[in-house]
C-alpha cells in the first residue's frame, strides 16, 4: 500500500504543478527584459495578450506527459520501493473541457500512470452539477458537497464587460492567486509547433508563491474527496515545498495569430534531503519533466456518464484492497 500511496503522491504533485502554471497562463507581475527577436512585442506583451485570449477561451483539448525520476539512497530505501523507483514514474493522458461558465462546464479526463512495471488508469468527468472520479476501470460519484463551488459559481464580468473565461473561473474555483507565480517573461524567439507559428517565452517562477499555490491545490484536492488539511500542516507543506524546489524552469509557447497558449514545458528538481521523514525512507531527489500541449480550442465536449458508479468513500477501501492484492 505504501507503493500505491507513493505513486499517487508523485502523480498529484506533478499534476498540481501543471495545473498551477497552466491556469496561471504564466501571467507576470513584472515586465520582460527584452524582445528576444520577436518584433515589436516583448515577452510581457505576449503574455498579457495571451492572458486576455485565454480568459475568453471556452474550451480546449489538453494533452499532458509527465515523468518523475526519483533518486534514492540504496542503503535506506525498502526493497519494494527500490523496485518501484528503478524506472521513472510516468503519467500521460488527455483532458477535454468546455464551458461558458463553471456551472455549465464539461470535463473529460483520462490518464495512465506507470510505476514499478504496473499501470494505473485514472479519470475524471464533470458535467455541470454531476461529477465522477475513475480508478482502474471503476467510477465513483463525487458528492454534491465537493461540487458545491462548481454548481454555484457564475462568470465574473471581465474588464470588457463580457463573461470571463475558464482561466478566471478555475482560479476562483480553486481559490488560488496564480498571477503571483511568474515574476518575469523573456521572449526567446519564434518557432513552429505542430505546423503553427508560435512565440517561445521563458518564464521565471517565484518558488515561494508556487509552493503556496501547490499547498492550496492540495487542500482543494483533499476537500474534493472529503478529507481535510490543518492550517499547521499547510504551513509546514508550504515551507517544505519551497525548500525542496530547485532548478525550476518553465517555457511556454503562444500561437502568433490568436495568442492562445500552445505548449508548456516544466522541468524541476526537488531536493528532499532536508525532510527527515522522507530522507529516512531513502528518498533523496525528484526530477520532474512535464509537457502540456493545447489544441481544439473552443471545441464542444460530450461527457458520457459512467455506468454503475460507486460512492466516493469506497475508493479508499478499494485502494487498500489493491495494495493488499498486489503487494503494493
Amino acid at each position: 500500500m505504501r507503493k500505491t500511496r507513493l505513486v499517487i503522491f508523485v502523480m498529484a504533485l506533478a499534476l498540481a504543478l501543471t495545473l498551477a502554471l497552466a491556469v496561471a497562463g504564466c501571467g507576470s507581475k513584472k515586465k520582460s527584459s527584452g524582445n528576444g527577436g520577436g518584433g515589436s512585442l516583448d515577452g510581457a506583451a505576449i503574455v498579457a495578450k495571451s492572458a486576455t485570449a485565454m480568459n475568453q477561451l471556452k474550451g480546449a483539448t489538453v494533452g499532458f506527459d509527465l515523468s518523475a525520476n526519483v533518486g534514492i539512497d540504496a542503503a535506506k530505501v525498502s526493497a519494494s520501493n527500490k523496485a518501484l523507483l528503478k524506472d521513472p514514474i510516468t503519467v500521460n493522458g488527455t483532458v477535454k473541457f468546455n464551458g461558458a461558465s463553471v456551472s455549465a462546464s464539461k470535463v473529460d479526463l483520462t490518464a495512465t500512470a506507470k510505476a514499478g512495471g504496473q499501470s494505473y488508469d485514472v479519470g475524471a468527468k464533470i458535467d455541470g452539477n454531476q461529477g465522477w472520479l475513475g480508478f482502474m476501470g471503476q467510477w465513483y460519484v463525487l458528492p454534491m458537497s465537493s461540487l458545491g463551488q462548481l454548481t454555484s459559481a457564475s462568470p465574473t464580468p471581465s474588464a470588457s464587460g463580457s463573461p470571463s473565461g475558464v482561466a478566471s473561473q478555475l482560479q476562483s474555483l480553486l481559490g488560488v492567486d496564480t498571477n503571483s507565480i511568474v515574476t518575469s517573461n523573456d521572449l526567446v524567439g519564434t518557432e513552429t509547433i505542430d505546423g503553427t507559428d508560435a512565440y517561445h517565452v521563458s518564464n521565471k517562477v517565484d518558488a515561494a508563491a508556487l509552493a503556496t499555490t501547490l499547498s492550496t491545490l492540495a487542500q482543494s484536492g483533499s476537500a474534493l474527496t472529503g478529507s481535510s488539511t490543518s492550517t499547521t500542516s499547510s504551513a509546514d507543506t508550504i515551507k517544505a515545498l519551497q525548500s525542496a524546489l530547485k532548478d525550476l524552469k518553465v517555457d511556454t509557447w503562444y500561437e502568433k495569430d490568436n495568442f492562445y497558449l500552445k505548449k508548456l514545458v516544466i522541468t524541476a528538481k526537488m531536493d528532499l534531503s532536508s525532510d527527515a521523514q522522507v530522507a529516512a525512507q531513502g528518498i533523496k531527489t525528484v526530477d520532474l519533466k512535464i509537457t502540456v500541449t493545447l489544441s481544439d480550442f473552443n471545441a464542444d465536449v460530450t461527457v458520457t456518464a459512467p455506468s454503475n458508479p460507486l460512492p466516493i468513500d469506497q475508493l479508499t477501501s478499494n485502494l487498500g484492497s489493491l495494495g493488499s492484492s498486489t503487494g503494493l
